[in-house]
């Protein structure tokens, strides 16, 4: 007998698999599976629902992804109508770019289509260039800096000594802000929700090819292999897909527009929606389905005519007991719910997972809020100490400022900073501003030693260390940052609760040697400091030696400890800093003085991040940034520069996101009740002659009761477990996500979250799956006794 290759064993089950594809598709296949479904529909009816929901979900933030791309685009043209802006002329400079810009215009320049300017309240003038439709807007952009353009403009303003800049506008950067990010968006999105379809129908597939293997059996010895299987399955799933296709779109129009009502928001689509619903359908239906139809058909048939209940889920007892007395029926049901146990462990599993969803999904919905509501800096201002024009280049070809700031430089930019900063906290609609300045201890060579009771965990450069063991510090880590503080800085971050502290703050500029310091490393708590606690800070004096080249932060700080030459200063700690978003890196904060002593420069407040309270509109942003101009005007080389934060939350506002994870999660609770009664109810129709049977043997009706009653208890009381567990389990790893993991790598924005359980999420879904734990008993023995009076039910 010749050896099959892998390649030949490949190309035939491609073979095989393309063969199982166009049986699906075969018109003849299909109309028999819609007739198959239509008068079939009670037995198929949980795939109805389950399409139904599956779809609607998909419409549903397909239709709002649409919405909130045609929504960023109206709003960035309605604020914006230019793409470009230099900012920072005086008059000469500005009748010179008025000069060239006609000029290019009038000589159809192929990118610049017109320019507007304005006198700011400094004096300073702003041009806003208009670029054609359809350009290259980077080739634009590098066009209008090139030579014998904006490039023969004298670089400085002589008024303020400070270059012009070139910035971008949103609506320079719109298609790649919005327009790709939410497609990005849309395409994750997509997928999970189609890995979950596929779930979902795979589950409830699979019940059914278990409930009807005695069918399946008979089908397969008349001839059914894997692609009349596969096309028997994924026609009738196509069929109720067909079927559901316009319910599904009206509830998903429906909810995305009673969404978005409220915020007067003109619904938008997409062909992306129409092919993402087909593509959906079809990717569902056909990876549901395979996996079930492809074991079945390489089994044998005759395993199936015999299976005429859960035989592949059946555990054989060890010992047998005694049927009736004592053991009936409480210990009849549970013997049989342990044999059958693979069978109730899938059950809850797959029913209470929807639950456990539901309730992350509101997790996260409350996780959106908190995100929406850290809104991001509006303005930077900046000390400019050199044009790149002007600056010089090392060896490597990057730029070198051509200016120093030394410390007596750093002291007057400070004092400059000190005349204005106070009049922009008083700017209408300014909420906070952030000066902070950091260095961090290990770029310095220095490093942290720590006691054991100083540790919560600990950060990757945590190791061993014997310089100071003697004293309790028996601990050295380097992920930690210098930041200087000043009394205003603490009066802000008190005043507008940006923060808690444990401790006095103000301590730091009354003693020596004072820090106040923080816990968490990445938004977990990786120390444990109380005011009054010491910290001991080696600082570098010099190498003994050459470091090698390290792979790890502990490799290195060990490396460190043992040819380095430090010395060791002690602090004390007068206040703890709580509630702020982390990275890797403790806050080490000091005062000024200490700050020049331990890392040899005086801090250079050069840079100033302002915030604008929440709810401010378009006008009053733009107001502020003149208010910002006048505090800066008698400060030469000071700079402001929008970062199109505003339009970006703006626009985070309208959209409908949490509306969107409630539905989904929602749409996905249903799925919960429709797994417990699906299974449930053709289990119990199987064992419908083991009850009768009971019945000839002597059984009382009420037994018959019981026994679907004791299953049901015991059911309903694992699923609360369950829930409880799985929810709990869900929550913290998304928690974990993004709140620690996602952020360390840069893949999700450091905010810094609570871990919550959300109370009434879980009892909703913990008692829904109780209810239908024991529901899904009660009403099969409803529908057994309702047919026995009948006459239905009758012994073979």
């Amino acid at each position: 007998m010749a050896v099959m290759t892998r390649r030949k064993r490949f190309w035939r089950r491609l073979v095989t698999n393309l063969r199982g594809i166009c049986a699906v598709f075969s018109p003849r296949n299909l109309k028999r599976s819609m007739k198959s479904v239509t008068k079939g529909f009670r037995e198929y009816s949980c795939f109805f629902i389950a399409i139904l929901v599956l779809q609607t979900g998909l419409v549903t933030f397909s239709l709002m992804t649409d919405t909130n791309i045609q929504y960023a685009k109206t709003t960035v043209m309605r604020e914006y109508d230019h793409h470009l802006e230099v900012v920072g002329l005086d008059q000469e400079q500005k009748v010179n770019f008025e000069y060239i810009l006609d000029l290019a215009v009038a000589r159809e320049d192929p990118y610049i289509q017109g320019a507007s300017y304005q006198k700011e309240i400094d004096d300073t003038y702003t041009v806003r260039i208009t670029l054609i439709d359809g350009v290259n807007l980077k080739d634009a952009k590098a066009h209008i800096l090139g030579k014998g353009f904006l490039k023969n403009i004298r670089a400085t303003n002589e008024d303020t000594g400070t270059p012009w800049v070139l910035r971008v506008t949103p609506l320079y950067t719109l298609e790649a802000d919005y327009t790709v990010t939410y497609t990005l968006v849309y395409m994750a999105l997509f997928a999970l929700w189609t890995g979950l379809s596929v779930l979902i129908l795979f589950v409830l597939y699979r019940m059914r090819v278990e409930h009807f293997k005695f069918i399946y059996g008979v089908y397969m010895t008349c001839g059914g292999d894997f692609p009349k299987l596969f096309g028997a399955a994924g026609g009738e799933l196509l069929s109720i897909s067909v079927l559901t296709m316009l319910p599904s779109i009206l509830l998903g129009t429906g909810i995305t527009a009673l969404s978005y009502v409220t915020r007067g928001v003109p619904l938008a689509v997409s062909m992306t929606t129409v092919y993402g619903v087909v593509i959906h359908t079809l990717l569902s239906v056909l990876l549901a389905v395979y996996v079930p139809m492809r074991r079945l058909s390489l089994q044998p048939p005759v395993k199936h005519l015999l299976a005429a209940d859960h035989t592949g889920m059946v555990t054989s007892p060890r010992r047998s007991f005694r049927m009736f007395g004592a053991g009936y029926p409480l210990k009849y049901e549970l013997f049989g719910m342990w044999r059958l146990r693979k069978y109730y462990i899938g059950l809850v599993l797959s029913a209470v997972f929807f639950a456990a969803v539901f309730v992350s999904g509101l997790y996260i919905a409350d996780l959106e809020k908190y995100h929406n509501e850290k809104d991001p800096y509006e303005y930077l201002v900046s000390y400019v100490t050199a044009n790149v024009d002007e600056a010089e280049t090392d060896e490597e070809g990057n730029f070198v400022s051509s200016v120093v700031i030394d410390a007596e430089a750093a002291k007057m930019i400070w004092e400059d900073a000190e005349i204005f900063v106070e009049d922009i906290l008083k700017t209408p609609g300014v909420s906070y501003v952030d000066w902070s300045v950091t260095t961090s201890g290990g770029s310095l060579a220095s490093h942290l030693l720590l006691t054991p009771s100083q540790l919560a965990g600990g950060t990757d450069s945590l190791v061993r260390s014997r310089e100071r063991e003697s004293q309790g510090f028996k601990y050295a880590m380097l992920e930690y940052d210098y930041t200087a503080f000043d009394e205003l800085y603490i009066d802000m971050l008190i005043e507008k609760e940006l923060c808690t502290f444990e401790g006095d703050p103000y301590e730091l500029f009354e003693g020596e040697r004072r820090v106040i310091i923080t816990e968490d490393s990445f938004n977990q708590q990786a120390y444990s400091f109380s005011p009054g606690d010491k910290i001991l800070v080696a600082v570098f004096e010099k190498a003994n030696g050459a470091i090698d080249m390290v792979s790890t932060p502990e490799t290195l700080l060990r490396m460190q400890i043992e040819k380095f030459t430090f010395r060791y200063v002690e602090y004390t700690v007068c206040a703890v800093m709580r509630e702020k978003s982390s990275e890797n890196h403790i806050t080490f904060g000091v005062n000024s003085d200490e700050y020049e002593s331990l890392t040899g420069a005086f801090p250079v407040r050069d840079s100033m991040k302002v915030y604008m309270e929440r709810g401010s509109d378009f006008d009053t942003v733009k107001q502020a940034e003149n208010g910002i101009r006048k505090s800066l005007q008698y400060c030469s080389g000071w700079q402001i520069s929008p970062s199109g934060n505003y339009i970006q939350s703006e626009i985070n506002r309208a959209k409908q996101d949490r509306v969107m994870i409630y539905t989904l999660g929602i749409l996905l609770l249903i799925i919960s009740p429709l797994i417990w009664f699906f299974s449930q109810i053709m289990y119990y129709g199987k064992r419908r002659d083991e009850f009768h049977i009971l019945l000839a043997l002597g059984g009382e009706e009420a037994s018959i009761a019981k026994l679907h009653r004791v299953a049901g208890g015991v059911l309903s009381c694992i699923a609360f477990f369950v829930t409880v567990l799985l929810s709990s389990g869900c929550n913290a790893v998304i928690h974990f996500l993004l709140n620690t993991l996602l952020p360390k790598f840069g893949l999700a924005e450091n905010v810094g979250y609570v871990y919550e359980l959300s109370v009434p999420a879980l009892i909703a879904s913990a008692l829904i799956s109780m209810v239908c734990g024991f529901m899904s008993c009660e009403i099969p023995y409803r529908l057994f006794k309702r047919k026995k009076k009948k006459g239905i039910v009758e012994v073979k």
